[in-house]
């Protein structure tokens, strides 16, 4: 079996961003879930304490729907991506967004 080669401080940097990048979207992710509670539990006391406001909630189920759905919808596709790249990896050797080049490529320019 041959050894893995030994990582660059620019891969390990861009594994960082990336991480730092998914914690980040993870927060933002909490706290949308979070306003949308709080835009609930706000819209049920506001059709409790006042009379008339059907129309609020006739406006804020529909959104609050959508929400869910994009978020459902969104993690289904991370999910997918992220098993779908487990895969290719362990297939094939890593090319961190690179195509390796195999040399044939120059081999018309160099004749000319």
């Amino acid at each position: 079996m041959p050894a893995e080669p030994a990582l660059t401080p620019a891969i390990h940097a861009a594994r960082r961003e990336r991480r730092r990048r998914e914690q980040h979207f993870r927060r933002r992710r909490r706290d949308l879930l979070e306003d949308f509670g709080v835009a609930i539990i706000v819209t049920i006391v506001a059709l409790i304490l006042t009379a008339g406001l059907g129309v609020l909630a006739l406006i804020e189920i529909p959104v609050g729907a959508a929400v869910i759905a994009s978020f459902l919808i969104e993690r289904r596709r991370f999910n997918q991506r992220r098993l779908g790249a487990g895969r290719e990896r362990s297939q094939d050797p890593p090319t961190y967004g690179r195509v390796p080049r195999t040399g044939d490529e120059f081999a018309g320019a160099r004749r000319s």
